[in-house]
């Protein structure tokens, strides 16, 4: 794996933003206790960064938790 073109250190490192369903899953070598941070499902935070910026949200379906 590389990033920028640079192979990654084995000695260092690194952090990455994903999405839940990562670090959430067993099929990625993620272990649940290096999540340092979580802020929600991602349409929440996308919904309440909305409604801040004054946009009118409408839910349904799925996404009643809004």
């Amino acid at each position: 794996m590389a990033v920028n073109g640079q192979n990654l250190e084995v000695s260092r490192e690194y952090r990455l933003a994903t999405n839940s369903s990562v670090t959430a899953s067993d099929d990625w070598p993620i272990p649940h206790e290096a999540t340092a941070d979580s802020f929600g499902p991602p349409f929440k935070i996308a919904a309440d960064y909305a409604r801040e910026e004054g946009i009118t949200v409408r839910v349904g379906g799925r996404l009643r938790d809004c």
